[in-house]
């Protein structure tokens, strides 16, 4: 049967071989159709993804994932109106996400009618409030059979992956630059305690610049002078206003504000006084002890020095505002003392005179308890002999009143105690004593100091010393960065200099296809085996306005490690207190990251930044997006 049916394919393809002679010649031998295909067929033709891709195009609609304008979304393209805004209440729209949102509104404004009836006057997409509950719940089966054989499980909703930026298959390109500046150790395990010290001075004199570029105590001292005159200006209205009249319960409103404002601003100045004074005071401690410690043992080991000008003062001039400054805050506690004593006045004096006619009534009762002992005493005829009246004496009042007749006696009560009294020298000396504790003296140079890193390292040291100093040559620096938590790269290895810094200074062009959700710096130290992680340092997204050529800035990020570490030569290590510099406390290792992230611009000047990117950020979720929970893409 399979032959007869063979020969007659044959007879039957003799009169199309003919007709098909010139197209198939140009076919491959493989691909060309002949009675031998039912049996045994060649391989499928491949058709290339881009040729395959365009012909899905040509037939296939693909919306557009980009916002679209709210004037073209509106009735006749007039300007969106908001019932919100006019206080209607329009309810709670159910959370849709921003892409399929707009893959929606593009593929209904290509209709012939504009998508007319599917958008509101706000330009929106029409739709009923959010009809789903808060709290999920479903109905209780008390009663269900055939459960044996089942195994309960806890739902979950697993989201779509909503990362990807472009749909066009890298027709857009979005770059971030991020520039890795330094990296250096505020302590490090191979720290000697020169080191610790060093360290220490730097961040107090950076410290202390910043608070003297700021000047806070000054702005608050100049601050004063202003809302005293105000508070004059205020009490003069007030005096020359009626108590009666409409206007003076607000000048006294105005005035309380006042005084608490000043209280505000002076204990603030002071405050900023005392911490630069204290700051200045830690600094040269620091200073004095790093002196000792390289006399101590013969070498120095870092570059640090320290220098301190003196600007003279005149303490005739500083005497005098100080005790101006004295005498005004006496002034403003004596008055702002009257003025809460007053009220404590008047409830002591109503406490006295309630104790006083407590205390009357008393002796009244003790004057009738007397006059009734003595009544009963007559009666009982008690004139006999000393023993008798030896008793009657020793008698207690309680005694001879416990009869049907007695006066009751209350019991005695302890006087108010008056409110305090405003004792001017006392609190002058308080403040006297305040000022030499946190403030320059009168007369005294005003100190400026100011931190270099000329100091000669000595070459001749002892053999631990050496030691330390080659293994922390030997330490070997890297930075990780990591887009989404995904490696994207990585710079080179960089030693330590002899401040404990790594030089890098280079910058990264990352091309991402996802949206930005994060970005993670990694500090890792290289070893003999494999680098070991020091620190992560999560770096914020640069907003749109945040290009490469505008200029960005380098920041200072801070980070630590935990990592215990100990040593047999001069280092003082990490996770513990070393008995060299037991001022310290605990060292643990940390640094400052320099680092700099903005978004590329391409040669044509266009921020390489995705749009909407602002938009994104403050309502882009996957997690809550109520269409990808349900498996539809728009």
């Amino acid at each position: 049967d399979t032959s007869a049916f063979l020969e007659q394919q044959e007879d039957g393809d003799d009169g199309e071989s003919d007709e098909r002679g010139e197209a198939d010649s140009g076919r491959p031998a493989e691909q060309t159709r002949d009675s031998t295909s039912l049996l045994c067929p060649g391989p499928p033709t491949y058709l290339p993804q881009r040729e395959r891709l365009a012909r899905e195009r040509v037939v296939c609609f693909i919306p557009s994932t980009l916002p679209v304008p709210a004037e073209e979304k509106t009735p006749l393209s007039q300007p969106p109106r908001y019932l919100q805004d006019e206080g209607l209440y329009v309810g709670e729209r159910p959370h849709v996400g921003w892409t399929n949102q707009a893959a929606v509104e593009n593929r209904l404004l290509k209709r012939k009618d504009k998508g007319r009836g599917w958008f509101g006057e706000d330009g929106l997409l029409l739709c009923q409030p959010d009809p789903l509950r808060q709290i999920h719940a479903r109905p209780l089966l008390l009663q269900y059979e055939g459960t044996e054989h089942l195994e309960f499980r806890n739902a979950k909703v697993e989201t779509l992956n909503q990362k990807l930026l472009d749909k066009g298959y890298g027709q857009n390109t979005y770059q971030l630059d991020v520039d890795i500046a330094s990296l250096h150790f505020t302590h490090h395990p191979l720290f000697s305690p020169e080191h610790v010290l060093a360290s220490r001075l730097t961040q107090e004199w950076e410290q202390y610049r910043r608070r003297w570029r700021s000047n806070m105590a000054e702005y608050y001292a100049e601050r004063l002078p202003a809302l005293q005159r105000a508070t004059h200006d205020l009490k003069q209205a007030l005096q020359e206003t009626d108590p009666s009249s409409p206007e003076w319960s607000g000048l006294e409103s105005r005035l309380q504000q006042y005084r608490h404002e000043i209280r505000t601003v002076r204990q603030r100045k002071k405050k900023e006084e005392a911490t630069d004074y204290h700051l200045l005071q830690s600094i040269l401690r620091t200073w004095q002890e790093l002196k000792v410690l390289r006399q101590t043992q013969g070498y120095s080991s870092s570059a640090v020095w320290l220098t301190v000008k003196g600007h003279p003062t005149n303490a005739v001039e500083e005497e005098a505002e100080l005790r101006r400054e004295v005498e005004e805050q006496l002034a403003e506690l004596q008055e702002d003392f009257q003025r809460e004593n007053a009220e404590r006045e008047a409830q002591y004096q109503a406490q006295l005179a309630e104790w006083k006619a407590y205390q009357k009534a008393r002796r009244k009762s003790l004057r009738r308890a007397s006059r009734l002992q003595r009544q009963l005493q007559s009666q009982e005829g008690r004139t006999g002999s000393e023993q008798s009246g030896t008793e009657g004496s020793q008698t207690s009042l309680s005694q001879a009143l416990a009869g049907p007749e007695g006066v009751q006696i209350p019991p005695d009560r302890p006087r108010p105690i008056a409110p305090p009294t405003f004792v001017e020298a006392q609190v002058r000396q308080e403040m006297m004593d305040w000022y030499e504790r946190n403030r320059r003296s009168p007369g005294e140079p005003i100190l400026v100091p100011e931190l270099h890193h000329t100091h000669p390292i000595s070459h001749q040291c002892p053999r631990d010393e050496q030691q330390r100093r080659d293994e922390a040559a030997r330490v070997r620096i890297k930075v990780k960065i990591l887009f989404n938590d995904q490696e994207v790269s990585e710079t080179r290895e960089g030693t330590l200099a002899t401040d404990f810094t790594v030089h890098l200074g280079e910058i990264f062009n990352i091309q991402i296809v996802q949206w930005p959700e994060s970005l993670k710096i990694q500090i890792l130290e290289v070893g003999l085996l494999s680098p070991s992680l020091l620190a992560e340092v999560f770096l914020p997204i640069p907003e749109p306005q945040q290009t490469s050529s505008s200029g960005h800035t380098v920041e200072p990020y801070q980070f630590s490690c935990s990592k215990p570490a100990t040593y047999t030569h001069t280092a003082v290590g990490s996770g513990e207190a070393h008995p060299s510099v037991p001022q310290s406390g605990i060292l643990v290792t940390s640094g400052v990251l320099r680092v700099g992230v903005a978004w590329g611009v391409s040669d044509a000047g266009r921020v390489l930044c995705p749009q909407g990117f602002s938009q994104a950020l403050a309502f882009h979720s996957p997690h809550t997006d109520a269409v990808s929970c349900l498996g539809v893409a728009g």
